[in-house]
């Protein structure tokens, strides 16, 4: 019986320790909004290795979750579904994360193909220096 309840705590603490580390991966992506919206990449990529830590730590705690299955209380439910509105949060967040930096993208690429044109174009007004003077002789007299 004392198994039992030790393994219905360490289950609810599994979903706890879940919950805590999609909470996590949640407010960091916010975070990302800010720094990709503020064009601080240094400030972004330190937000992403700190998400990738929690992901990983969010899917050793799946792994133990997994051998455990089976044994839900109505404490893992309630755990269960504040993870899963975490994640649909989360989701959005970062789709809107996604589409900001695509646009950032799109607008670096349009900006490097302008710098092209406009390049090309001054070609052709250059044309290899300063024209010598020079003499026209008139063969046909």
């Amino acid at each position: 019986m004392e198994k039992a309840v030790n393994e219905t705590l360490s289950v609810t603490e599994l979903w706890r320790k879940k919950a805590e580390a999609v909470q996590a991966i949640y407010l960091l992506t916010l975070e990302q909004s800010k720094a990709c919206a503020a064009e601080d990449m240094k400030r972004l990529d330190e937000l992403l290795e700190r998400r990738q830590g929690w992901m990983e730590r969010v899917d050793t705690l799946d792994e133990w979750l997994a051998a455990l299955d089976g044994r839900d209380t109505a404490q893992t439910a309630a755990l269960k579904e504040e993870v899963k509105a975490l994640l649909i949060k989360t989701r959005q967040v970062d789709a809107y994360n996604r589409k900001l930096a695509a646009d950032k993208l799109q607008d670096i690429k349009n900006g490097i193909r302008d710098n092209t044109r406009l390049k090309q174009g001054m070609r052709s007004y250059i044309r290899g220096g300063v024209a010598a003077d020079g003499m026209y002789f008139d063969t046909k007299k």
